[in-house]
């Protein structure tokens, strides 16, 4: 199927609306997260990627960040260097 310029197949993938939306949301968290001195991991970023171009759904997007928060020191487990968001 065709959707504004953008091939879907099943529902396999975000349509341009879609992707502006996702895109939204994902600057939002990142400047937020940024705000309070935190930094996005280039692992949560290739995730973010994926999600804006509709790879990932907001639940698969958010059960990946919350593995990866469980990891982290901060959060008592792993040794962060897997961590979702990490001091800057």
């Amino acid at each position: 199927m065709v959707e504004s310029g953008v091939v879907t197949v099943a529902g396999v993938g975000a349509g341009i609306s879609e992707r502006v939306r996702r895109q939204k949301a994902v600057d939002s968290a990142r400047h937020s997260i940024e705000m309070e001195g935190g930094r996005v991991s280039d692992a949560v970023e290739a995730d973010a990627v994926r999600y804006v171009a509709g790879e990932l759904s907001s639940e698969q997007m958010l059960e990946r960040l919350r593995c990866r928060l469980a990891e982290s020191p901060a959060a008592g487990g792993g040794d962060g260097r897997r961590a979702g968001v990490r001091a800057a």
